[in-house]
């Protein structure tokens, strides 16, 4: 992973950015001790970050050793993390390398370093791009091309944004059709897919190489079936071979997105499933082991086996979670459940041929979803969900109903916490409340008020 060789400031910065944008308080010693960095070290990253971020800091407070600074969160997380990928030395070199300037000198001249400096980075460019398999004389065109995007999110775009009215507008139109399909994609899942568009036309000479096996595979999923339905019926063919379909579909296949409703989701993850855990013995006995584990009916669970296709749908074939993440951070019960799992993915693996290779930050997140199916909650007699964003009601309901299997309660949605005292104190009192985290606190007496960050809980079922 390319991430290996960034430098260490860049990327604990980046991890702090997307916990500060998260709304977490950091505090300074226990950060300290998780990123290996003395405390004055880390109190020079925070201040340095929001010194970079300026314009986007809405609040800062430092009191007893603890930081709770306020992120304006209008723009996507990525958008303030490029700011500072955009610093990293390794980066700015692997962006020359894949624009094909590849001698020193042009390293002096671009980034503006002694001669001993831009050779040292050459070197260390080269050393990566050996060790990712991208030997510029016989490239591995899939890897090229991810590792394209991957820059292209962290830096700047590899590919300059041609104005071409034509591929721009059927781009475009594509996002509206996703959206006809019931399918929600985030400004930062857009920014992705448009990458992987300029990606595919800018390589359209330099198609990957598939296996018949790998095709059929591909052909099975949705994100295909709508990428070939919009191809026929666009210009889309006056820019791409067909055959980019396919890497497209790969592209697609690795994003988060959500569900205008619960149907919408599982009508997606039943074919979905169908592809990664019936269509072979060796996605069953997974599992059949995760069953086993957790001493649970997984496979009565369909919230759960929906969470192993994720996990699959990312490891297939090496094509892991493409879009840039940053480390997941467990507690001590999450790191016993990740024990867990990693012990069912270890011995499956090794008792089995497989083609499967897991992403380690992305098993953490399967991790904490398999502890929010799982979980046992206080038992309460009501639950309610305060949610002030109107377009994730139907979804979110859905989601909360599907989730009574587990709380063993009624769940009622509402707008503001106005139409809440439309309800029976009596029943408030044995409620529990999850509100949306862009309101305060409720101040009505519940048995128990948990704040849900939308965004967090649609992308549970991305």
């Amino acid at each position: 992973m390319i991430e290996s060789y960034i430098e260490k400031d860049i990327l604990i910065k980046t991890e702090l950015i997307n916990s500060l944008y998260q709304g977490e308080t950091i505090g300074v010693s226990s950060a300290s001790q998780l990123f290996q960095l003395s405390s004055a070290t880390l109190i020079d990253y925070i201040e340095e970050i929001c010194e970079r971020l300026k314009p986007y800091v809405l609040a800062k407070n430092y009191y007893c050793g603890e930081y709770k600074i306020v992120l304006a969160t209008h723009l996507p997380v990525y958008v303030y993390q490029k700011l500072i990928f955009k610093e990293s030395r390794f980066l700015q070199g692997v962006l020359l390398y894949l624009q094909e300037c590849t001698h020193y000198l042009e390293f002096v001249e671009k980034l503006y370093i002694s001669v001993g400096s831009s050779y040292s980075l050459k070197r260390k460019v080269e050393q990566a791009f050996n060790q990712l398999g991208l030997r510029f004389e016989e490239i591995d065109e899939l890897g090229y091309r991810l590792l394209c995007m991957n820059i292209s999110l962290k830096v700047t775009p590899v590919f300059s944004m041609e104005k071409n009215k034509g591929f721009q507008k059927w781009l475009n139109y594509f996002f509206t059709v996703m959206i006809e399909k019931g399918f929600i994609l985030s400004p930062e899942n857009k920014y992705y897919v448009s990458m992987g568009f300029l990606t595919a036309y800018n390589r359209r000479e330099h198609c990957v190489q598939y296996t018949k096996k790998r095709k059929k595979m591909l052909e099975q999923l949705e994100m295909f079936q709508c990428l070939k339905e919009f191809y026929t019926f666009s210009d889309l063919e006056n820019y791409l071979p067909i055959d980019e379909l396919y890497f497209l579909t790969i592209i697609l296949n690795s994003c988060h997105y959500t569900f205008a409703t619960i149907n919408r989701f599982n009508e997606h993850y039943t074919q979905l499933n169908n592809v990664f855990i019936y269509g072979e013995r060796g996605s069953i006995e997974l599992v059949e082991r995760f069953s086993g584990q957790f001493k649970a009916e997984v496979k009565e669970n369909q919230f759960f086996i929906n969470a192993v296709t994720k996990l699959l749908k990312t490891a297939y074939l090496n094509e892991q979670l493409l879009f840039p993440s940053q480390s997941v951070h467990l507690n001590e019960k999450e790191i016993a459940t990740y024990q867990k799992i990693n012990y069912v993915l270890g011995s499956l693996s090794k008792e089995t041929t497989t083609k499967y290779t897991f992403n380690e930050n992305y098993v953490k997140r399967f991790t904490k979803e398999v502890i929010f199916l799982l979980d046992q909650n206080e038992k309460v007699t009501s639950a309610f969900v305060i949610l002030t964003n109107k377009l994730y009601n139907s979804l979110i309901m859905s989601i909360f109903q599907e989730k009574k299997e587990y709380l063993n309660i009624p769940t009622k949605l509402f707008n503001s916490y106005k139409e809440l005292d439309q309800v029976d104190e009596r029943i408030v009192k044995n409620a529990i409340i999850f509100y949306d985290d862009i309101l305060e606190a409720p101040t009505i007496p519940v048995k128990s008020a948990i704040p849900i960050n939308v965004k967090t809980i649609c992308g549970r079922f991305s």
